[in-house]
């Protein structure tokens, strides 16, 4: 029987943001900006996942593409 995930996980595993990773202070202050980066990043990567075969991870991704879309839309007063 395999041990349980959280002892098959080890120091190679990413489980946390480095300590050093800052998001950048011009993207901090722009929520349009970052959400558009974040729409474009995990389209990017459910394409990946789904490719792979991944296709719950794909799908967890199109929604926060679609989430992220959907800020953005907000924000500029596209929805109501």
């Amino acid at each position: 029987m395999a041990p349980p995930l959280a002892e098959r996980l080890d120091e190679r595993t990413v489980t946390t943001f480095p300590r050093h990773a800052k998001p950048s202070p011009k993207l901090a202050n722009d929520t349009d900006e970052i959400a558009v980066y974040l729409a474009k990043m995990t389209f990017e990567l459910s394409a990946i996942a789904r490719k792979a075969n991944f296709d719950l991870l794909a799908y967890f991704l199109e929604m926060a593409r679609i989430e992220a879309n959907g800020q953005v839309a907000k924000s500029r007063g596209d929805l109501t």
